[in-house]
């Protein structure tokens, strides 16, 4: 939980950490800027507590810290905005878990309630999470708890595997096999449970993105 302290310095600070595009334009528009765009659905993802995270799955998945804002708890569609390209590669530009359908008003910058907040920040900057591993992940708390328990018992049985090559690597060929429009994404399950995160390989040439919440 976020201190008093910093929940003061965000409140200060908040409306300059809003991002000012509109963000809903790349899953409603054919071309932004000069680029064509497509938009790919990769199928409803469940929230059972509402309190999400975001991160690198292969770097953070078992100690993310979760957006201090929520959502409803329940099942939501989620979307990639993509930037097809034949030269440079398939590009994600765009995730969003829709919790509800229409326009948003204004977008808020998902915070964790740790961040540095001392910095002299200026309208447009934001924080984020890094991307080391070239891949981005959004998910439930719950499902951070059960892939904890999952990975505990692996390494248990084998204390030199790695997240990648023992795990995420053979689900993401399986499912780009499944679906091979845009390849490389995947939605784990875990003992039955409704609990999988969305999960997808990133090709944006960059190593930090940001969580944005959309409000209506």
């Amino acid at each position: 939980m976020p201190t008093t302290e910093w929940m003061t310095k965000y409140k200060a600070l908040k409306d300059k950490l809003n991002c000012k595009i509109d963000l809903e334009s790349y899953f409603t528009e054919k071309v932004i800027g000069k680029m064509a765009v497509d938009v790919l659905d990769i199928g409803a993802v469940h929230f059972p507590t509402g309190t999400l995270f975001a991160c690198d799955p292969l770097v953070e998945l078992e100690d993310a810290r979760p957006f201090i804002q929520t959502i409803p708890a329940g099942s939501y569609p989620v979307k990639i905005c993509v930037v097809p390209s034949k030269t440079y590669g398939d590009r994600y530009a765009c995730v969003k878990v829709e919790v509800r359908a229409g326009k948003p008003v204004r977008y808020e910058l998902g915070m964790t309630g740790s961040e540095n907040l001392d910095a002299d920040w200026e309208d447009g900057d934001y924080f984020g999470f890094g991307v080391d591993a070239g891949m981005g992940c959004v998910a439930d708390i719950q499902t951070q708890a059960a892939f904890q328990a999952y990975w505990n018992k692996r390494l248990e049985e084998d204390e030199d595997i790695d997240p990648y090559n023992d795990l995420f690597c053979d689900l993401l060929e399986e499912n780009a096999k499944a679906h091979p429009q845009y390849q490389g994404l995947a939605q784990l399950d875990r003992a039955g449970h409704r609990l999988q995160p969305a999960d997808f390989r990133l090709r944006l040439g960059g190593w930090f993105l940001s969580g944005l919440l959309r409000l209506r």
